[in-house]
C-alpha cells in the first residue's frame, strides 16, 4: 500500500473544509445555499459540472440548480431541466450512492433532456434526512478520469451534511464569513505543504479552526474514533449535557451519555457505521450532567482515512426535547379528555348498576335474617361482600378522573383480604384458566402481622387487580404467591408474586399510568393506576420489579393500624341511632320494580306498613289524600322527578319527613335538600341497617334540619369571605377567626354552643394547626376537623396528623358534600 503524500492530505482536508464553508456560510437565504452546495460538490470531488434537484411533493425535481456550465449550456438546460429520469430515478428509488464509468454504456442513463451537456463519468448520491428523500445531487466529468470510492465516501458523507443544511438553511445559514477565513487558512496551507513541520502546524492549526467552525454551530456535533471514544464536541453539546470538552475527551459515549437499556443498540449501530454502511440517522436519549435525560435525533456520516478504511464517526444531532415535551403534554391532553369521556359515560350506567346492587344487597339480607343453614350462610354472605365490593366499585369508577376521597379507615386483617381477594378472582386463576388448558397456583403465605389501616373493599378489588394482572402475564400457568410479612418499620409488606413472562423496561416504567396498556382492545389500562391510587390513598407505597422471562413483583407497603384502634369491624363508625319504638306507614316510590319491591320487603320485615308506587303521580295522589308518616322517593323518575313529588306535597302536608333514595346521593347539596324540604338522602345501593337509620333520623331526629355550626379558622381574608358566603349560602351559621389562639378559645367557651365542623387553615400565624386539631378532638361531642391549604394532602396530613380531613384550597367548593357529611358522622361520636 503506497502512503499519500502530506500534500494529498491536506488537498482532500481543503477541499471538505471548503465544502462545509458552503454549508455553513453566513447570511445566505436556501436559493444562494443551494448554489453553493453544488459549486462545492464539484471542487470536492474535480467534477467540470454539478447539479442539485429537490423533490416536489409530487415527486419530481424543483430548485434544479447547476454548476459548471457555459452560459449558453445554462440557458438551454434551463428551459427543460431534467425530471427525475433515468440514471436520476434509479439514485432516487434505490436511496443509495450511484457511481458510473461510462454513461453512454449504462442503460439507465435514458431520460436526460437532449439539450443535456455531455456526460461520460457520473457520480450521484441521494440528499437523505432521517427516512426523507429530500433530493439528488450529482457530479459528472470528473477532472483526470473516472470518479473513485473515496469521491464516493466524501461525496456521500457531504451529501448527509448538505441534507441537513438545507433543512435548517432559514435558521442557522450565517456561514458566509467563515467561510471566507476557511478558504483563506486552506488557500495558505497549500502554499506551504513543501516542508513537513510547516504542515504538520498548519494541520493544528486547521484542526483549532474547524473546532472553530463547529462551535458556531447551533446543532449538536461529535466525533468519535473507532474505538467510540470522543475526539470532539461542540460547545451545543457541551450545552446539551453540562459536561465540557475536556471531561469528555478520549472517554467512550456509551459509558457517559447513555441510557444503559439504550448501551447495546447503539453499539450496534456505531457497529454499521465503522464498517462503511453509513449515512445512518436514528433517536437516543443523552444523560447529561445533571442526570436530566434529552431525547436527540442524528444524522451519521464517517471521515476516512487514506486506504479507504473508516477513521472517525461524525454525528449531527438535533436535540428534540421541546418535540418530545410537546408530545407528551398532547398524550396528557388525550389522557385527560378520555378519563372526562369515562366519567361521563360512568356517570350514565352507575344509576342502573346501583339499581341492580341495591336489589341483591336487600335481597341478600332478607335471605340472611331468615336464619339459613351454614353452607347457604356462607354463600349469602359472599354475595353481600361482593355486592358491597361492586358498590363501591361503581363509585370509584365515576370518581375516578377526579381526586380520591378519603374517609375514616379501620383496621384490617390484612391476610383475611388477601384470602378474600383470592376467593373472589377464583374464577379466573382457576375456572377460566383450566378451559384455556393451563394450570395456575394461587398460594397465600402470610406470617402474623398487625392490622393495617384502611378500606377493606377498596384493598380487596386493588389485589384483585393485581390477580387478574399475574393471570394475564402466565399464558401457560405458573404459580402465584401473596406473601405477607411484618415490616421492620412497624408496617406490613405484601409482595404479589408470578412467574410469569415479566416485562421489559418500558412497558415496567408504565404499568401505572392510567390507559397504558399492552393488551389491546382487551385492557383498558385502569386495573394497576386504579391499585397504585388505592394503595397511595392509604399512605402506602407500591413497587414493580419484573424483566422479560423472570415474572413479576409488585410489592406493597401499608402503614399499621394504631394499637389502641378496634380490630377489623366494617361498622366501626357509630352511626347508631335509637331504634323506632312504633310502626309507621311509609310510601314508597321508584320507577324501578325490583327495587322499589326490595325496600319494602325491608320496610315490611321491621313491622312497618310500606305502600309502593311505580307511577310518581299514583304516588302523590294516594298521600295527598292520606298522610303517611314518611315519603321515600327516588329522584330520576320518566313522569315526576323526587324534587317534583316533595314540591307537589309539601303544600299540604308541610311537615311531612321526605327521604330521598338515590344513586345520586353523593352529588345532592344539602341547600338542595332544604330547599324542596327533604330530610337526608340515602344513596343507592344501601343496606338494611342504613335504610333503617335513615328511616328513624326522618320520622324522630327533630334536629335534621337544623344547621350546621362552623368554626372557619383562615388568616386569608379573601378566602375566608368566599367560603363563608358559599357556607351561609347552604344555610350554614358560621363564626369567623384569624388566629389559632381564637380559635382554641372560642372551642373551649362553655358560653357558646358547640360547633359541629371545624374548617382549618394549615398555615395559621400564630400557633401550628395541630394545637387547634388538639383542642377540638378534647370536646365532647367533638366536632369534624377539615384541615385546608394549597399544599398537597401529604404536607398537611404530616403538620396536622389527627384531622378527620384534608382538602386543598382550589376544590374545597367542590368538596363541601364530603366536608358536611363528616361533620354529621361526628355529632354521634362519644
Amino acid at each position: 500500500m503506497t502512503t499519500q503524500a502530506p500534500s494529498a492530505a491536506s488537498d482532500r482536508l481543503a477541499r471538505l473544509y471548503a465544502a462545509a464553508s458552503a454549508l455553513t456560510a453566513a447570511g445566505t437565504d436556501e436559493a444562494a445555499l443551494l448554489q453553493r452546495i453544488v459549486e462545492a460538490a464539484a471542487q470536492l470531488v474535480d467534477a467540470r459540472y454539478a447539479a442539485l434537484g429537490l423533490l416536489a411533493d409530487d415527486g419530481t425535481l424543483r430548485d434544479f440548480v447547476t454548476t459548471g456550465l457555459t452560459p449558453e449550456e445554462e440557458a438551454s438546460l434551463s428551459a427543460t431541466p431534467p425530471l427525475g429520469r433515468g440514471l436520476l430515478r434509479a439514485l432516487l428509488a434505490e436511496g443509495e450512492p450511484l457511481r458510473v464509468d461510462n454513461v453512454s454504456l449504462d442503460p439507465r442513463s435514458a431520460g436526460f433532456p437532449p439539450n443535456h451537456p455531455t456526460m461520460r463519468t457520473f457520480l450521484g448520491v441521494p440528499l437523505l434526512l432521517g427516512d426523507q428523500v429530500l433530493g439528488r445531487l450529482y457530479m459528472t466529468e470528473r477532472v483526470g478520469g473516472p470518479f473513485t470510492e473515496e469521491d464516493e465516501y466524501l461525496a456521500l458523507g457531504y451529501a448527509a451534511a448538505a441534507a441537513v443544511a438545507i433543512q435548517n438553511a432559514r435558521l442557522y445559514g450565517e456561514q458566509s464569513l467563515l467561510t471566507q477565513a476557511l478558504q483563506q487558512r486552506t488557500d495558505e496551507l497549500q502554499e506551504d505543504v513543501a516542508e513537513r513541520r510547516i504542515v504538520e502546524a498548519a494541520l493544528r492549526e486547521e484542526r483549532d479552526f474547524s473546532t472553530a467552525v463547529l462551535d458556531t454551530a447551533s446543532a449538536l456535533v461529535v466525533v468519535l474514533d473507532r474505538q467510540g471514544s470522543i475526539v470532539q464536541f461542540n460547545r451545543a453539546c457541551e450545552r446539551a449535557t453540562g459536561y465540557t470538552f475536556e471531561e469528555v475527551q478520549g472517554k467512550y459515549v456509551w459509558d457517559l451519555l447513555l441510557l444503559p437499556e439504550e448501551v447495546e443498540p447503539v453499539k450496534a449501530v456505531f457497529r454499521k457505521l465503522r464498517a462503511g454502511r453509513f449515512p445512518s440517522q436514528f433517536e437516543n436519549y443523552w444523560v447529561a450532567k445533571d442526570g436530566t435525560r434529552r431525547p436527540i435525533a442524528w444524522a451519521n456520516t464517517a471521515l476516512l482515512d487514506t486506504d479507504g478504511s473508516v477513521k472517525y464517526i461524525i454525528g449531527t444531532g438535533t436535540d428534540i426535547t421541546d418535540r418530545k415535551q410537546a408530545e407528551a403534554t398532547q398524550e396528557q391532553l388525550l389522557a385527560s379528555e378520555r378519563l372526562q369521556a369515562m366519567g361521563e359515560l360512568a356517570a350514565g350506567i352507575t344509576h342502573d348498576f346501583n339499581n341492580l346492587l341495591a336489589t341483591i344487597l336487600g335481597r341478600t339480607e332478607v335471605l340472611i335474617n331468615q336464619a339459613p343453614e351454614d353452607g347457604e350462610r356462607e354463600s349469602l354472605d359472599a354475595i353481600q361482600q361482593a355486592a358491597r365490593d361492586g358498590a363501591t366499585t361503581v363509585a370509584r369508577l365515576r370518581a375516578f378522573g377526579r381526586p380520591m376521597d378519603i374517609g375514616e379507615f379501620h383496621p384490617v386483617d390484612l391476610e383475611a383480604v388477601c384470602r378474600q381477594a383470592v376467593e373472589l378472582a377464583r374464577p379466573r386463576w382457576r375456572d377460566e384458566a383450566q378451559a384455556q388448558g393451563r394450570t395456575i397456583a394461587v398460594m397465600v403465605d402470610a406470617k402474623p402481622s398487625p392490622p393495617v389501616q384502611g378500606d377493606p373493599a377498596a384493598l380487596r378489588e386493588a389485589l384483585v387487580n393485581l390477580i387478574f394482572n399475574s393471570v394475564d402475564a402466565m399464558p401457560t400457568g405458573g404459580h402465584l404467591t401473596l406473601h405477607q410479612r411484618a415490616a421492620d418499620d412497624g408496617g406490613v409488606m405484601l409482595k404479589v408474586i408470578d412467574t410469569g413472562i415479566g416485562m421489559p423496561a418500558h412497558v415496567r416504567d408504565r404499568v401505572f399510568e392510567p390507559f397504558f396498556t399492552t393488551k389491546g382492545a382487551e385492557g383498558s389500562g385502569l386495573g394497576l393506576a386504579m391499585v397504585q391510587r388505592v394503595i397511595l390513598s392509604h399512605e402506602g407505597r407500591i413497587t414493580v420489579e419484573s424483566s422479560p422471562g423472570r415474572g413479576t413483583t409488585f410489592s406493597l407497603w401499608l402503614p399499621a393500624a394504631p394499637a389502641t384502634a378496634p380490630r377489623d369491624e366494617q361498622q366501626v363508625e357509630d352511626r347508631t341511632v335509637a331504634p323506632l319504638r312504633q310502626t309507621c306507614t311509609i310510601v314508597l316510590i321508584d320507577d324501578q320494580p325490583e327495587v322499589l319491591q326490595t325496600a319494602a320487603l325491608l320496610l315490611r320485615e321491621d313491622g312497618h306498613k310500606a305502600l309502593t308506587f311505580q307511577d310518581p303521580r299514583e304516588g302523590v295522589a294516594s298521600i295527598l289524600a292520606s298522610r303517611p308518616d314518611l315519603v321515600i322517593t327516588d329522584l330520576g323518575m320518566p313522569e315526576l322527578s323526587g324534587w317534583d313529588v316533595a314540591e307537589a306535597i309539601r303544600d299540604r302536608w308541610p311537615d311531612l319527613p321526605i327521604l330521598l333514595l338515590t344513586g345520586w346521593a353523593h352529588e345532592v347539596r344539602r341547600a338542595q335538600l332544604r330547599e324542596h324540604g327533604i330530610a337526608s338522602a340515602l344513596s343507592k345501593p344501601y343496606e338494611a341497617d342504613d335504610l333503617r337509620r335513615a328511616v328513624a333520623r326522618a320520622v324522630q331526629d327533630e334536629s335534621a334540619e337544623r344547621p350546621l355550626r362552623i368554626l372557619l379558622v383562615d388568616d386569608s381574608a379573601g378566602f375566608a369571605q368566599a367560603l363563608a358566603l358559599l357556607l351561609g349560602h347552604d344555610g350554614h351559621l358560621v363564626e369567623q377567626v384569624e388566629r389559632g389562639s381564637e380559635a382554641v378559645d372560642a372551642l373551649k367557651d362553655t358560653q357558646r354552643q358547640g360547633f359541629d365542623l371545624v374548617l382549618l387553615d394549615l398555615n395559621l400565624p400564630d400557633v401550628p394547626a395541630q394545637a387547634v386539631v388538639a383542642a377540638a378532638r378534647r370536646l365532647t361531642p367533638r366536632p369534624g376537623v377539615c384541615v385546608m391549604s394549597g399544599s398537597d394532602e401529604t404536607r398537611m396530613q404530616s403538620a396536622a396528623p389527627d384531622a378527620d380531613l384534608y382538602v386543598e384550597k382550589a376544590v374545597v367548593p367542590e368538596r363541601l358534600e364530603a366536608i358536611y357529611t363528616l361533620a354529621n358522622r361526628q355529632e354521634t361520636v362519644a
